[in-house]
């Protein structure tokens, strides 16, 4: 088995951290590098000033110098190099030091530790672990803190673009209008559904190129232009073909389409070939005046009528004396509608009351109902109940004209019973005389977001109980270390002084304060590694078939004495003669061992009582030990079997001890699949009952 040295060396050995030592003692220097170059990259300076030379070449995490040395004392050093290097983990290594300079490294250094010379390597490695341990963690909440800023920027920017095509929605039908009527975009609608059939029976022939098949077979294309009809075209268009009347323009287009505009219509008849649903490219047109033009075309076809081509758009921009132009919307009506149901974003309208006028397929989905079974419900039918209020309230402020625009976030109820978070975003619309007509509003499901955000926040605070929990542990462990220490320095020194007599008794009662405190001091370092050796799953159990009787006979005759000492009565049953669990022999008598120290340590007065029993329902052993001692909370049980916790915590707690003991019970249950149960009342009692499995 490991020693606490070995463990803690095999953790840090493969990392090799910067640290720079300053001291003005040549031989501190060489001794400090010579014994810690195997953990650290150590880099050495004489002085304060080669020191900060160094720094500036190079980042260092840790730094420790020198208190007392010519021209710059280390507290003055660190003072000067602070605002350069926060970062920096500093430490104060000295063998003369009094309070005030103490002090002065930690308020005006902001050292990290105060170490003494002659230096304890144990110490100093701990120490230093520490201190990265203490930087890992700083460097990660501030990564946590970066990533929270960048997805907020990313939120608002989102929330701004999202407005803003809700907006452009809005004014679709009258931008429509304008740009139709005014607008020198030449807009023509033509029906492509004759050419279908032909096209369909084309890709069954699977030639190699449609420019080539139609190259040997010009034939074709021409009675392909001569199905494609002519549905509308606006203003812009006769003007770009030069022609007065639509009638005239109605006649000849399809001439064209055959002749000078040939290359134009074999690459509309390709894209639809590849089932293109846009084709863009620019091109060179002669119009029927003669004037030859630069324009850009887009052949789009409309929404829902991709199977049959029947009603498509060319868009005709006249780029000779402009770069860009705006494609043609078709007709306002339809094509409200149809960006409203096509918005990815869920949308409906509402009015006064609340009951919706229309929903697009977004809308229907995020809530799992069709949009017949939406149209005339309330919006508060789907609204959770504890949001219903706040969500009433803002859309009676919007429809009184309180304020021009709501937004706020709220729970959706699916119609399986999925609860949703949206964020909501409505918009007043008005008639000519300001009377409210009906609410536009857009829900985004922000559900996944409000996970992760819950999720970071969960992050951040496991972190920083962490941090705690370390700290909370190197206090238990220093206390439970140093305490038997001093006991047993402090008698030795007087039992080591020839110059004070002592008697029998005394010398005897000395001995057993230094031997309990051995005790002590082993039982923390055995729980230590014991749980190193788990959390690194190093242990490896040997089982096999053990009498539970002849383990507890074993221990107690091991925990007799005390439990005589405190005067507690002790009760002890047995039905299972002769029979054996099978199970690892040491995490046995470990867990029977902690939860026997337990009970023991926290009664004062009363009993304690094992009962060791067979459960006829399933056939396994029952070890059950209850006490009369000071309980627990049930506040405190649930977190029973968390490492280094203890209900009482602090120097003036009553009882020794780690925190470790009841952790390592219930791992070593979780090896040997016992099953532990515990029942506890404050200041009556505590049962702890382990069920084993019969072999």
């Amino acid at each position: 088995m490991e020693n606490f040295d070995e463990l803690l060396l095999k953790k840090t050995k493969p990392v090799k951290p910067d640290l720079l030592y300053i001291d003005d003692d040549y031989e501190n220097l060489s001794s400090f590098k010579f014994q810690f170059m195997d953990y650290y990259n150590i880099t050495i300076a004489k002085s304060a000033e080669q020191g900060y030379a160094e720094l500036i070449k190079k980042t260092f995490p840790i730094i420790i110098a020198d208190q007392r040395m010519p021209g710059m004392t280390g507290t003055q050093f660190f003072e000067k190099i602070l605002p350069e290097f926060p970062k920096t983990k500093r430490m104060i290594l000295t063998g003369y030091s009094d309070f005030q300079s103490i002090i002065d490294a930690i308020n005006k250094g902001q050292i990290y530790y105060y170490l003494q010379k002659p230096w304890n390597e144990k110490e100093v490695i701990l120490v230093i672990k520490n201190a990265l341990e203490s930087l890992e963690f700083e460097r990660k909440n501030d990564e946590l803190i970066h990533l929270l800023t960048h997805t907020n920027e990313k939120l608002e920017k989102s929330k701004k673009e999202l407005q803003w095509r809700i907006e452009e929605t809005l004014s679709a039908e009258e931008r429509y209008r304008d740009l139709f009527d005014n607008n020198p975009i030449a807009v023509i609608e033509m029906d492509f559904s004759e050419i279908i059939p032909f096209v369909l029976k084309l890709k069954a022939e699977k030639p190699d190129s449609i420019e080539k098949y139609f190259d040997e077979n010009p034939e074709y294309l021409n009675e392909f232009a001569g199905k494609v009809h002519l549905v509308d075209f606006n203003r812009a268009a006769l003007s770009f073909w030069g022609i007065e009347r639509k009638s005239e323009l109605r006649k000849r287009l399809p001439a064209l389409l055959r002749s000078g505009s040939r290359d134009t219509f074999l690459k509309v008849i390709t894209g639809i070939f590849y089932g293109e649903r846009i084709i863009e490219f620019e091109t060179e047109i002669k119009n029927f005046k003669g004037e030859k033009l630069v324009a850009y075309i887009t052949f789009s076809v409309s929404p829902g009528f991709s199977e049959d081509y029947s009603r498509t758009l060319f868009s005709l921009t006249d780029i000779t004396r402009r770069k860009a132009a705006e494609m043609a919307l078709s007709e306002s009506e339809r094509k409200f509608r149809t960006t409203f149901e096509q918005a990815p974003v869920a949308m409906h309208l509402s009015d006064i009351g609340g009951s919706l006028i229309m929903v697009n397929k977004s809308m229907a989905d995020i809530v799992e109902y069709s949009q017949e079974e939406l149209i005339g419900r309330t919006l508060s039918e789907f609204t959770h109940p504890e949001d219903c209020e706040l969500s009433l309230k803002n859309q009676k402020s919007l429809f009184l004209h309180e304020i021009p625009q709501i937004r706020f976030e709220k729970r959706y109820i699916c119609k399986s019973g999925k609860i949703i978070w949206v964020d909501i975003h409505s918009v007043l619309i008005q008639d000519i005389n300001d009377k409210p007509m009906f609410a536009v509003t857009h829900a985004i499901d922000i559900t996944e977001r409000k996970r992760i955000m819950e999720d970071l926040i969960l992050a951040k605070e496991r972190a920083e109980q962490a941090d705690k929990l370390k700290s909370e542990f190197l206090a238990q462990v220093s206390h439970e270390i140093r305490t038997p220490m001093n006991s047993m320095l402090g008698f030795t020194s007087y039992l080591r002084d020839n110059r004070i007599e002592r008697t029998r008794e005394d010398i005897d009662e000395f001995i057993e304060v230094v031997h309990s405190s051995g005790k002590r001091l082993i039982r923390t370092v055995e729980l230590l590694l014991n749980t190193a050796q788990l959390e690194v799953g190093l242990y490896e159990p040997t089982f096999r078939e053990l009498d539970l009787e002849e383990i507890l006979e074993k221990l107690l005759r091991e925990f007799t004495p005390a439990i005589e000492l405190k005067g507690l009565v002790f009760k002890y049953s047995s039905e299972i003669k002769g029979i054996k669990v099978y199970a690892d022999e040491y995490s046995v008598d470990q867990i029977f061992s902690n939860v026997f120290d337990n009970a023991i340590k926290y009664t004062s007065s009363g009993s304690i009582t094992l009962d060791l029993r067979l459960d006829k329902s399933n056939g396994n052993i029952i070890a059950e030990l209850a006490d009369t001692g000071i309980g627990m909370s049930e506040e405190f049980l649930s977190n029973l079997f968390r490492p280094f916790t203890q209900e009482e915590r602090g120097y003036s707690r009553s009882f020794d001890g780690n925190g470790l003991g009841l952790c390592l019970v219930k791992n070593y249950c979780d090896i040997n699949n016992i099953t532990i149960g515990v029942i506890s009342r404050k200041n009556e009692g505590t049962s702890i009952t382990l069920a084993f499995r019969k072999k």
